[in-house]
């Protein structure tokens, strides 16, 4: 990446720098503190960055608007950034994309009062991915080989890992042979902030009404740090995204460096998205597991096996999710888990209502009624106090508990496995450190007396 070249595009396009763009020891490129007495490092105007909201009414969009509105902020921005990152370089040189599938009249009209930056935000795109890591230089799970990502495989990101490269794979073919669909899922992964959105009040001024998702061009080039010299932030005014300065004057030497959140992302998210664990990380600090909800080993019982089926049924899902968080020093673990409690609920205590008319099925609960499996342990708190406490917090701790001593055991394999590997490399340092992590964090869990729900 070319420093003057990253420069000329921020002065084409209204981006305000008083830093510097250089190689970074930590890899990459970064941004470095120039002498200044402002705050104020780095100043990117609104209609630069890539957004759901702001891209609803793009006209290189493909997909009809109610579809759209249902997608993921980040699935939506992957598939901006695939399509930007896949047109040819003479379209960007400043012949517009042509309007495709707008299949309301209500669609086309709003398409066609669009802000004119935002015909152009392809185009403004299509240039700066120019400056963006691209093959080898994109060191992240999704592009490691099958080899490495099967050692992932009794990690909390083993699965999504597998699901995700296998769809990629189906969808689009290996990475070699098409690589774009790719670099812009981890692109979006490790780049993409989560921004407050602010709605003017003529009398109460800017209030906060939400948070969005976002790609924001330079700013994405900063490096982290869990002691950060500095912070980014909306302004509530024009919209801009701004970075700013958080030590003195006296103090802004060397990397400009932000916080990617470690703490609450966890040691298993941070190698996910950006490639790397951070140093100081003594525990896994959140890990939530995917587990196989097939969970009675008494399937030659009618009885047992039909009520499997009906909570499945209930759930709507094969799988099931358990997290566990620790504070990092050795504390308690808590837990929390979207299954446990339906799974934790004796067959004595339950009934299950089918509505053959629409098909959908009511949990009774010692009489009252629930229809959002997510809402068990909340409504049982309430209405049952005594019963909850007393008979069904001790069957899910211990089922939690259960599950936890069985990941612990898939990752001691695991780790075993690793250690008998002679070939060993940076990418397989790094799965070894996130077991160690996450072994670390089940063990302090199953701890008697170092556990908290």
């Amino acid at each position: 990446m070319s420093e003057v070249s990253v420069n000329k595009w921020c002065r084409e396009h209204g981006v305000k720098v008083s830093c510097s763009i250089e190689k970074s020891e930590r890899g990459g490129t970064g941004l470095f503190y120039k002498y200044t007495t402002s705050d104020e490092i780095l100043r990117v105007p609104r209609h630069l960055l890539l957004t759901k909201r702001k891209l609803r009414e793009s006209i290189f969009l493909e997909k009809d608007l109610e579809e759209f509105d249902n997608l993921r902020e980040k699935n939506i921005l992957v598939y901006i950034l695939r399509d930007i990152l896949s047109r040819p370089n003479e379209e960007s040189a400043g012949t517009e994309p042509e309007i495709k599938n707008n299949k309301t009249e209500s669609s086309e009209k709003k398409i066609e009062e669009k802000d004119s930056k935002m015909t152009k935000i392809d185009i403004i795109w299509k240039k700066y991915g120019k400056f963006l890591p691209q093959g080898s230089d994109i060191d992240l799970p999704l592009s490691w080989s099958d080899d490495d990502v099967e050692l992932l495989e009794s990690t909390s990101i083993g699965l999504s890992l597998y699901s995700k490269k296998h769809a990629l794979s189906r969808a689009y073919g290996d990475i070699k042979e098409n690589p774009i669909p790719y670099r812009a899922e981890q692109l979006v992964a490790s780049r993409c902030l989560e921004l407050p959105v602010y709605e003017k009040d003529a009398k109460e001024g800017d209030e906060t009404i939400g948070s969005e998702i976002a790609m924001v061009p330079v700013i994405d080039l900063v490096n982290h740090s869990q002691t950060p010299n500095a912070r980014y932030e909306v302004d509530p005014k024009t919209g801009d995204v701004v970075l700013l300065s958080t030590v003195p004057a006296e103090k802004r030497v060397g990397e400009v460096l932000i916080s990617y959140s470690a703490d609450a992302k966890g040691a298993s998210e941070m190698l996910y998205n950006y490639g790397f664990i951070d140093p100081e990380m003594t525990s896994c600090k959140k890990m939530t597991c995917i587990v196989p909800l097939d969970m009675e080993e008494d399937h030659a019982n009618e009885n047992v096996a039909q009520l499997e089926q009906q909570k499945q049924y209930f759930f709507n899902s094969p799988y099931g999710t358990i997290t566990f968080s620790d504070d990092g020093q050795g504390g308690a673990v808590s837990w929390e888990s979207d299954f446990i409690w339906l799974w934790s609920l004796p067959a004595s205590d339950i009934e299950f209502a089918f509505n053959e008319a629409t098909s959908e099925v009511t949990l009774l609960i010692k009489g009252h009624k629930i229809e959002d499996p997510m809402k068990i342990e909340e409504t049982l708190k309430v209405k049952e106090p005594e019963y909850f406490t007393s008979s069904i917090a001790p069957l899910a701790e211990k089922m939690a508990r259960e599950r936890a001593a069985d990941i612990s055991e898939y990752l001691t394999a695991q780790q075993i496995e690793l250690m008998a590997l002679s070939d060993n490399n940076s990418h397989r340092d790094r799965i070894s450190r996130l077991i160690k992590l996450e072994n670390t964090t089940l063990l302090n869990f199953l701890v008697p007396g170092n556990r908290s729900h």
